[in-house]
């Protein structure tokens, strides 16, 4: 409620700070304030439900005893603010987080200086209440700042790029890690490189199923290079395909076939 309030304060201060930082218009940043105040009334819609422990079968040989899931969180979550949506995709994870009973660090993105400071401030706003417990961390990002958040044991490697996007993210997110902070850098072995974009990932997000190998899961799988594999996709061109990628498999179908699509579309949309 508190969070949800600053916002409501602070609706005109956040139409100007997207408008400083991207030139967006009115209607257009009206959108941003929207998608945050959606997710503040998913969260209290559901948050109740979401807390109360599930119950699941046993085994015939453990009745009549009972077992239940009780969800806890996770500890500290950092959310890390793109430039594009500097506003609702900082404060959105920020509600989730917080939900679900964790503490938050906020990276705003340095390309949109005005959004950060009001972010900055809106979060010293809701710190006021002593049961709060939220930081911002304000520095601009470096590839020393990539490097340690990467070490941490809590990242995940993920994306939410697409492939028709502008951003080089939607081509070269993974093989980035993989080329630039495995081979070159040192930073991960290939093994944590590799948990950390699978097994990790799907757990931190609810996916039980997904994200290894083991014999009756689905077969989600990319055979790679490891000494040759690497993102080619830039700002100027985010269109171009990585390399040293030979096959992915979906669900146990090829859809990449030495750097070529096979048409298969065996994808499907994940549900918890």
């Amino acid at each position: 409620d508190r969070l949800a309030e600053a916002v409501k304060q602070r609706q005109e201060a956040v139409l100007e700070a997207l408008a400083a930082d991207l030139g967006k218009p009115p209607v257009e940043a009206w959108f941003e304030l929207v998608a945050v105040r959606q997710e503040i009334q998913l969260a209290r819609k559901h948050l109740r439900r979401w807390m109360s422990p599930r119950k699941v079968p046993v085994p015939a040989s453990l009745l009549p005893g009972k077992a239940e899931v009780i969800r806890e969180p996770l500890g500290c979550v950092l959310v890390i603010g793109p430039w594009n949506y500097p506003f609702s995709l900082t404060i959105q994870p920020l509600v989730s987080a917080l939900a679900a009973g964790n503490t938050a660090v906020l990276k705003p993105s340095e390309h949109a200086p005005a959004t950060s400071a009001l972010i900055a401030e809106l979060i010293a706003a809701h710190e006021a209440d002593p049961d709060t417990q939220e930081n911002i961390v304000a520095r601009s990002m470096h590839a020393s700042d990539i490097a340690d958040l990467l070490a941490w044991d809590h990242v995940n490697v993920c994306s939410d790029g697409s492939g028709r996007g502008a951003h080089p993210r939607g081509r070269g997110a993974f093989p980035r890690v993989l080329a630039r902070y495995v081979r070159e850098e040192g930073v991960l072995t290939l093994e944590e490189a590799i948990h950390r974009m699978t097994w990790r990932a799907a757990q931190h997000v609810g996916l039980h199923d997904r994200g290894l190998l083991a014999v009756g899961a689905p077969a989600d799988l990319v055979l790679f290079d490891p000494e040759t594999v690497e993102d080619r996709a830039t700002f100027d061109e985010p269109w171009r395909y990585s390399v040293g990628i030979e096959g992915v498999w979906v669900n146990g179908t090829r859809v990449l076939d030495a750097g070529a699509m096979t048409g298969q579309r065996p994808g499907r949309v994940l549900r918890r």
